[in-house]
């Protein structure tokens, strides 16, 4: 999934480029949460999120909550609640 997200193949995405990421793994998405979860992701305001720490978030909350497995990466929604929250 990192490669699918990393588009230019730098291992970063800038702000813009995540926002979009967030729009696409959930469509009705809030502003204010994609912001948070930017912020979340982008701690040190260097303007770019890191594709390996977004994945190996994304990886850890799945397998807190299902165990991991096949299905893991479809669920993607409940991994941004989580930050959000």
């Amino acid at each position: 999934m990192a490669q699918a997200i990393d588009i230019n193949g730098t291992g970063y995405l800038t702000r813009a480029e995540f926002n979009s990421v967030c729009h696409k793994l959930v469509e009705d998405i809030p502003l204010e949460h994609i912001r948070i979860v930017t912020n979340f992701f982008d701690d040190r305001n260097t303007g770019r999120v890191s594709c390996q720490e977004f994945m190996r978030v994304c990886l850890e909350i799945l397998n807190q909550n299902i165990g991991g497995g096949v299905f893991a990466s479809l669920q993607v929604q409940p991994v941004i609640q989580k930050i959000i929250n």
